[in-house]
């Protein structure tokens, strides 16, 4: 079963994937992504994934990609 939001990678060298979702309607994720520069680490997105309650009652949930510099790159919003 898929709640408001899960997540799944397939890494590389792993037997099996990392996957999950929020266990509520009004779970929340918020994912780092990090990579290398130069042989320091540095974050190169985040992706946070949230819901709210509109005023008509209906359930949003809202996914927002974030630069390394906290930018917000791309977002997308569904109605529950």
């Amino acid at each position: 079963m898929i709640y408001p939001f899960y997540v799944e990678s397939d890494i590389e060298g792993r037997a099996t994937n990392l996957k999950g979702g929020t266990r509520r309607k009004d779970g929340s994720i918020t994912t780092h992504i990090y990579q290398r520069e130069e042989g320091s680490i540095l974050e190169s997105f985040t992706i946070k994934q949230t819901s709210a309650v509109l005023d008509t009652g209906e359930r949003i949930l809202t996914t927002r990609i974030y630069d390394g510099d906290g930018i917000a790159v791309a977002q997308k919003e569904t109605i529950y």
